[in-house]
């Protein structure tokens, strides 16, 4: 997988938990999934279609979700996971998706976006990665971590 089709959706994740949620994120050490791996709380799978094909997966524990999902809402408290919470989320995501479409623009290449689909798992619930995926994990200045699971085939 080229570099040059990961860095539009590390670039947008970024930039959008900045300027929509004034969170700041830290970019940790990448790493490549493949085969079962373990996955988070809550999981929102956006396709990509265009150009490059894939998908790009988005892993949060449930409270860096409801932390997220207060912020969007104004600071109102979120004490469960519900719809409201649910809809704030992904509604991340898709933005994430069409910037990186921007991004995408920049170096040529057309994408579009598939409606994210979010996913709430069991305690050690598994997916097998089929295809190549990098993950680079970010943390939040409110706490905990994001996965970003980038799989372009």
């Amino acid at each position: 997988m080229k570099v040059e089709y990961i860095n539009p959706f590390i670039v947008s994740s970024i930039d959008i938990l900045k300027q929509v949620c004034n969170i700041s994120v830290s970019k940790n050490q990448l790493f490549v999934k493949k085969g079962f791996t373990q996955l988070k709380d809550v999981t929102i799978s956006v396709g990509v279609t265009g150009d490059i094909k894939g998908n790009f997966v988005m892993g949060f524990d449930r409270e860096t979700a409801m932390n997220i999902a207060s912020i969007m809402m104004g600071g109102f408290p979120v004490t469960e996971f519900n719809e409201i919470t649910a809809s704030a989320v992904s509604e991340i995501c898709n933005m994430i998706g069409g910037q990186s479409g921007i991004h995408f623009s920049d170096i040529n290449t057309k994408i579009d976006i598939t409606p994210p689909m979010m996913q709430i798992n069991r305690e050690h619930a598994t997916a097998n990665y089929a295809n190549q995926t990098i993950c680079v994990p970010l943390s939040l200045d409110i706490g905990g971590t994001l996965e970003l699971d980038v799989c372009i085939i």
